[in-house]
């Protein structure tokens, strides 16, 4: 069982770590930080400004932004595929990764189910000139640390297993677009 780290720097005088063993390691040092950013609409409709959904969630520190926002930073194709599906699909949601995380592009939970457990993952690699298809390779090999996020936040249950996926803007869109649950392979 770890052991609970009191700092008394006077930065971080009180702040306490559970379960930390590592007693010089400081709060949200790279291995501590989320993966997973979540794109709520209105964010996706007032310019993809990251910094204000980083400094909503509770999850990063309030010193994360600077160093978190250059990796979580969506280039035009993502954001058109963010964009499209959360217009189209009002009951998913949808996670940014980390692009230092090596757990995809997206993550997408469809909450049409309010258990859980009964939800369905996709973890997505954007590829573009891709056909909509079984996701392997280096971008999704930590596919596991970002499903472990997810079952921390309460988002998916703990027998759900993920779907790598990887396709390009316009496949995945239109695979994911497809229906509830749907998933062409």
């Amino acid at each position: 069982m770890g052991s609970i780290l009191t700092f008394t720097q006077p930065a971080l005088a009180g702040f306490t770590v559970p379960g930390n063993d590592n007693p010089g390691q400081r709060p949200n040092t790279p291995s501590m930080q989320p993966r997973l950013l979540r794109l709520p609409v209105w964010l996706l409709h007032e310019g993809f400004r990251l910094e204000r959904a980083v400094a909503r969630d509770r999850r990063w520190s309030r010193y994360a932004p600077c160093r978190a926002v250059p990796r979580l930073r969506l280039s035009g194709p993502e954001q058109r595929f963010a964009l499209g599906l959360l217009d189209r699909r009002r009951n998913y949601w949808l996670w940014r990764c980390d692009q230092s995380a090596a757990c995809g592009d997206f993550a997408v939970v469809d909450v049409s189910d309010a258990r859980p457990e009964h939800r369905t993952l996709w973890l997505i690699e954007l590829k573009e000139r891709s056909d909509w298809r079984p996701g392997r390779g280096l971008q999704l090999r930590a596919a596991n640390d970002a499903c472990d996020e997810l079952r921390a936040m309460g988002a998916i249950g703990e027998t759900t297993r993920p779907r790598l996926r990887e396709g390009s803007t316009t496949a995945s869109l239109r695979a994911l677009s497809a229906g509830i649950g749907v998933d062409p392979l």
